[in-house]
């Protein structure tokens, strides 16, 4: 008889962090880090006068800052983009999940074309700016990447599409589900269409991300909350 009790007890879940939760509080903090990343980023986004994204005064100033912003840009916007998705896809487990898992998908071709067209600014970014060439020749390649839309911005553009369409898709999934608030979902998607609105500058970038920013740490949050939730449920139930 002690043998099987000793056996019995030896079974139960212990107290604390389980792996699940311990992914989920990983999550949680990607999120939070890439938000954090994604405003330090949209502050600094160099300005241009020069009628397009490519800025030739900002390269001049300081070339080696501009390259590291959009460096940064490009590499956080897959971070957050598959953080979120993925926190969302997980915050729906039954009702809507047929929305979230299509939206899933779209955000992260998405995210992958955005960034392939941030990093290619950022090469366009560090070469303008080299001592070797001319003044004139700064202009001109400047001038040639800002006026051709089709090479030049054609795969942000697709990417900023496909994460509207993905952000659509999954918010009507989180809605559904039941499992955030529904002002949550509304701010994901009016975070994926001011992505298509002209950035000012300054301060104004940071207040056009904030509904993207937001939504995306309040997915997380409720996300880790409920995995708390059941983390701690766990041990009662298997004792129960």
């Amino acid at each position: 008889m002690t043998a099987l009790t000793h056996t019995a007890t030896a079974r139960l879940p212990k107290a604390g962090w389980t792996r699940p939760a311990a992914q989920v509080a990983l999550l949680f903090a990607l999120l939070v880090v890439t938000t954090v990343i994604g405003l330090t980023v949209s502050l600094l986004f160099p300005r241009t006068a020069d009628g397009g994204v490519i800025s030739l005064a900002a390269i001049e100033a300081d070339r080696a800052s501009t390259w590291a912003i959009f460096l940064a840009a490009g590499t956080n916007i897959v971070l957050a983009v598959a953080t979120t998705a993925i926190a969302s896809l997980l915050l729906v487990p039954a009702r809507g999940w047929r929305w979230a898992t299509a939206g899933f998908a779209v955000a992260l071709a998405g995210g992958a074309a955005y960034a392939v067209g941030v990093g290619g600014w950022a090469m366009v970014s560090w070469f303008a700016g080299d001592p070797a060439l001319t003044a004139d020749a700064r202009v001109a390649l400047v001038q040639a990447v800002n006026g051709d839309a089709l090479h030049g911005f054609a795969p942000a553009l697709v990417g900023a599409l496909l994460l509207a369409i993905g952000g659509i898709l999954m918010a009507i999934g989180l809605w559904r589900s039941g499992n955030v608030p529904r002002w949550v979902a509304v701010l994901l998607v009016a975070g994926g269409f001011m992505t298509f609105l002209p950035r000012p500058g300054g301060l104004a970038n940071v207040i056009f991300e904030l509904p993207q920013a937001v939504s995306g740490v309040m997915v997380g949050w409720y996300l880790w909350r409920r995995s708390r939730v059941a983390s701690a449920a766990a041990p009662a139930v298997a004792q129960g």
